[in-house]
């Protein structure tokens, strides 16, 4: 979820719904009904709300970039987000391999299996045969 903080409180947007900001008019690329469905989808399932609960030792919604998941954490989450990806479409692959690269690219410094994936993610959508199916 992102939770931003301010002298006012907080404001909140339910991790499953903040796909719903990118969706803006003046925004929108050739491809929209693609792009709808790939923003809307593009973080299905990432945290699970039954699994852990998301909030500080105060009770406070975390951003979820306070999550403290290990890195073997990470990367199975991230590896199971792509294979959910894979079987709705290449466009929505695409976005979330480009969304997983902006959330955590700071962890390839920590791991090379991390950096590995996602250099892996950026060959398998930069070689000709894979925008030829797009």
């Amino acid at each position: 979820m992102i939770v931003k903080k301010s002298k006012h409180g907080l404001h909140i947007i339910l991790h499953a719904a903040h796909g719903l900001l990118a969706g803006k008019h003046n925004l929108r690329p050739i491809n929209w009904f693609e792009t709808l469905v790939a923003i809307c989808e593009h973080d299905d399932h990432q945290l699970n709300l039954d699994q852990k609960d998301y909030l500080s030792p105060l009770g406070v919604p975390l951003d979820f970039t306070e999550d403290s998941g290990t890195v073997n954490e990470v990367l199975k989450r991230m590896q199971r987000i792509i294979r959910t990806s894979i079987n709705k479409s290449s466009w929505v692959s695409l976005l979330i391999s480009y969304h997983l690269d902006f959330l955590y690219s700071d962890l390839k410094m920590k791991s090379k299996k991390i950096d590995t994936f996602l250099e892996n993610e950026k060959k398998a959508f930069f070689n000709e045969a894979t925008f030829k199916k797009m």
